[in-house]
């Protein structure tokens, strides 16, 4: 028995916590990836992504991706986006999505309508506060 409790135990913290999922992959074109920590990782549709996570799109390649809350990004050539912070309550539709970018587009979601800076998107030199609607950015 204790030996079956310890293998059990040793399964469980080699697992690791499990990590929320925020978003999905939906398309991909060319050479683009996810940066997970120091692990990269080839971007396919149906990918989950993390918080924490790092897109990049390198020069003629494309992705676009779909948020739990509904809010959708597309990554153009050369374009990279950080997902800084991301928190999403189902039962109240609220939350936080922040992320640091250069050259997307984004379609705002449920959490943009949950308040003033729900959704805060930040260039080098800017930060941008979405309350709804569609907007394109490009960021030096």
């Amino acid at each position: 028995m204790r030996a079956f409790l310890a293998a059990s135990l040793m399964v469980v913290v080699a697992a690791g916590p499990a990590r929320a999922e925020i978003a999905r992959v939906k398309s991909v074109e060319g050479q683009a990836h996810v940066l997970r920590g120091a692990e990269r990782i080839a971007a396919s549709p149906g990918l989950t992504l993390e918080p924490g996570d790092r897109l990049v799109a390198p020069r003629a390649s494309r992705m676009s991706v779909t948020f739990v809350d509904n809010s959708r990004v597309a990554l153009g050539p050369g374009t990279r986006l950080a997902l800084t912070r991301f928190d999403y309550d189902r039962r109240s539709q609220s939350g936080r999505f922040d992320a640091t970018l250069r050259r997307v587009s984004v379609v705002a979601g449920l959490i943009a309508r949950s308040g003033e800076q729900a959704m805060l998107l930040r260039t080098r030199g800017s930060a941008l506060a979405i309350r709804s609607g569609r907007l394109i950015v490009s960021a030096p």
